[in-house]
């Protein structure tokens, strides 16, 4: 058989039950071995460890036993423990008060009989040999009987533990949960989970879930910081494609797929916490994706009024000399009329070019005791311009025509302007705006 450290052994799932027959004297760091024990078995689970039968007490004269025990410890047991550094050099003549020293020194695991607690935690049972030669032992007056029930009884437990665990954090990590680690990695090893990171695990039909994957490099370093694409994700902007999950450490991370580890430095009034995970500010992710998204990621943040034009010139200032920081700035001056949208920064643009005047952007208006925003309106003119992009207002085609039938019975006059036509025909739609202008004022001069 292969012979194994008990300290780095990872088993498929916890044990029921571990026993330690004639080699606990020999073990030349019994504490140790009995602490990596600790973490291999059930809560409910039992160590039954078996050695020499020597009296409690030194006393001399010896008998024949004691005596004997002492030529084996002389000659074998010492010899081959204290080979090794650092050896607690037991012997073979191992009193119950040594092995009660050894099971209570840092991890704490009970000596005490538990043959009337079967639910005690961490059990240690110990008995002794009723002679040297004997080689037979009679356990069922040492082990509980409902040990294996109460096994089964605790993987019940785990379970529903973890699945708590995984709506609310929707991943499972060793690191902060290690009273869990063999459940999980025997459900790992089953097919039932996946790690998404080392020592990060979720099911495997979620694995590849972005916001799983988000919260698994959270998981990861409690100091770590969601950037980017990331950051607005898990925040402001939930429908933004994810190729990959963007995250500061302070220190080194070794590559994971899917996954861009970072030591950057941010501001600490930059970074917030949001549904338990640490992530830059919206006022600063929003200026972050300019060099990968342009301008739409401030045009996200304002319309959802994550952030403020004034919040995001803050982040900018607190952040200087950083490569790229010409575009940022730029285009925090193209959205210096607070666009909702790429297509609505377009129009902002072709309108200030044209030199129209008295437009207001995302106007608020109240219809029939509807609230509504207008993309841009003449208020003094009573004309709405629409702009119709292809995400957000799209998926409201139904809503944009009642709005624009209940302005149209209160005397406004609507336009609707699509990327195509901005981009293509600009030109065009200056003119009819215009033309609409010139209509509506000169109307309101005959009137």
């Amino acid at each position: 058989m292969p012979c194994l450290d008990i300290c780095r052994v990872e088993p498929d799932q916890p044990y029921v039950l571990v026993t330690l027959f004639e080699c606990l004297h020999d073990l030349p760091h019994p504490v140790q071995a009995l602490t990596a024990i600790h973490r291999l078995i059930l809560p409910a689970g039992a160590v039954l460890v078996a050695d020499m039968k020597v009296a409690d007490t030194f006393t001399a004269p010896a008998d024949t036993v004691e005596r004997l025990m002492y030529g084996f410890s002389l000659l074998i047991c010492l010899p081959d423990s204290m080979s090794t550094p650092h050896s607690a050099a037991t012997g073979a003549v191992m009193r119950a008060n040594t092995l009660r020293d050894y099971a209570s020194h840092p991890c704490q695991i009970s000596s005490q009989s538990t043959e009337n607690r079967p639910d005690a935690c961490y059990p240690l049972r110990a008995m002794q040999k009723c002679g040297p030669s004997t080689a037979s032992y009679d356990c069922r007056s040492i082990l509980p009987v409902h040990l294996q029930g109460v096994g089964m009884k605790h993987m019940k437990h785990s379970a529903r533990e973890m699945q708590l665990l995984l709506r609310q954090h929707h991943v499972l990590a060793l690191r902060r949960h290690p009273e869990l680690a063999g459940s999980i990695r025997w459900k790992a090893r089953t097919g039932e989970l996946k790690a998404v990171l080392p020592g990060i695990y979720a099911p495997v039909a979620q694995a590849a879930d972005p916001f799983v994957r988000i919260s698994a490099a959270c998981a990861k370093d409690p100091n770590g910081i969601l950037l980017g694409k990331a950051a607005a994700k898990a925040s402001f902007w939930p429908e933004l494609r994810l190729e990959h999950v963007e995250v500061s450490y302070p220190h080194r991370h070794a590559a994971a797929s899917g996954f861009l580890f970072r030591q950057r430095l941010v501001p600490p009034e930059l970074i917030v916490e949001h549904d338990g995970l640490r992530l830059t500010s919206a006022a600063l992710t929003s200026i972050d994706l300019v060099l990968e998204l342009g301008g739409a990621g401030i045009d996200e943040a304002l319309r959802t009024g994550a952030a403020t034009l004034s919040q995001m010139y803050q982040a900018f200032a607190l952040t200087p000399n950083r490569p790229g920081n010409a575009a940022r700035l730029w285009i925090l001056h193209d959205s210096r009329d607070q666009p909702w949208s790429e297509a609505e920064r377009l129009a902002h643009r072709l309108f200030r070019s044209a030199g129209l005047k008295g437009w207001l952007p995302n106007m608020p208006i109240l219809l029939d005791g509807r609230q509504s925003f207008l993309d841009i309106a003449f208020p003094r003119e009573r004309l709405a311009i629409e702009i119709d992009g292809y995400s957000t207002h799209r998926l409201q085609f139904e809503s944009d025509r009642a709005r624009q039938n209940r302005l149209a019975s209160h005397g406004w006059t609507v336009l609707r302007f699509t990327w195509t036509m901005l981009t293509q025909e600009p030109e065009e739609c200056i003119r009819k705006v215009r033309r609409c202008l010139a209509i509506a004022r000169a109307s309101r001069v005959s009137a």
